[in-house]
């Protein structure tokens, strides 16, 4: 026996189990019937395609979305910005700064020993 055979002879066996009258078993039939060929229209298939390919590659692109979005906030601040890196520039701000740091530490040295006196 066919598997389609085997759900054939299932249906009917739930029928008259359930006491159907042959009119009201075609009726069941035709309703079946109608089921089916709803479940295989291109529109519930279509749905059910989308949905599948929402799900593949939905959650990635979700999980995805900030990360890239914080990478363009960044890359778009600093065009904005457009600051450039001067080597020569940066040392002579080092430098100034080292002499700061000594004078205040020639400072602390004097005020210590202005004390001491």
């Amino acid at each position: 026996m066919t598997p389609k055979e085997a759900f054939k002879v299932g249906f009917m066996h739930k029928c008259a189990a359930d006491g159907l009258t042959p009119e009201q078993t075609m009726e069941r039939i035709r309703h079946a019937k109608f089921m089916m060929k709803a479940a295989q229209t291109p529109i519930l298939s279509d749905l059910v395609s989308a949905g599948g390919t929402a799900m593949k590659w939905g959650i990635p692109l979700a999980l995805l979305a900030p990360p890239v979005a914080g990478l363009g906030a960044g890359y778009t601040l600093a065009k904005m910005r457009d600051e450039t890196f001067d080597k020569d520039e940066a040392m002579k701000k080092e430098e100034i700064a080292e002499y700061q740091r000594a004078v205040e530490k020639l400072r602390r040295l004097r005020d210590r020993q202005m004390r001491g006196m």
